[in-house]
């Protein structure tokens, strides 16, 4: 936070515009975080945490995954779904959508207003891809997207990675 308005302070200085684009949300009830047996000094911690909310690409995030394999050893699931929550994330600003969210075996995806605008094709991109797979993706506004997923309502399935599906087909070219 002080890097943010520190950030906000030098561009207001130079005259530049401060963009406040907000963080997407993603709520898809994955348990995440770095445990104590596999990176225990706190420093070290709050640093890759900070590391994994700042990271603006999908190779820095894998930059970043080589370095913790290099430095810890294999990467726990909690980490990995940690990491794929950031690249989810890293995803729904490339085409605006503002929130992920599961319920049940749905997951929810929100847009930001003004799509069309921001991202001149992409609704139409989403209606298409909606016609594409009919019993598995529908559009329930012009904002909301719903995907069902894979396997059942009792059924383990990943939804990480069906997000990171839904999120890559839409954000092919942006």
């Amino acid at each position: 936070m002080y890097t943010e308005i520190l950030e906000e302070a030098v561009s207001e200085l130079r005259g530049e515009p401060i963009i406040h684009e907000p963080e997407p949300e993603v709520d898809i009830k994955v348990s995440m975080y770095i445990p104590d047996d596999y990176v225990p000094d706190a420093r070290q911690k709050i640093t890759l945490y900070k590391r994994l909310a700042t990271a603006s690409s999908e190779d820095e995030l894998s930059m970043l995954e080589e370095e913790l394999v290099d430095r810890y050893g294999e990467i726990p699931e909690l980490v990995r779904n940690l990491i794929g929550v950031s690249e989810l994330k890293i995803l729904m600003k490339k085409i605006s959508a503002t929130e992920l969210s599961r319920r049940g075996n749905r997951l929810y995806v929100s847009f930001a207003k003004g799509l069309n605008e921001k991202h001149p094709g992409l609704p139409e991109r989403i209606i298409a891809l909606a016609k594409k797979e009919p019993g598995r993706l529908k559009l329930q506004s012009e904002a909301r997207l719903i995907c069902v997923m894979n396997g059942g309502e009792g059924e383990k399935t990943d939804v990480t990675f069906e997000a990171r599906y839904l999120l890559k087909e839409l954000t092919q070219g942006w």
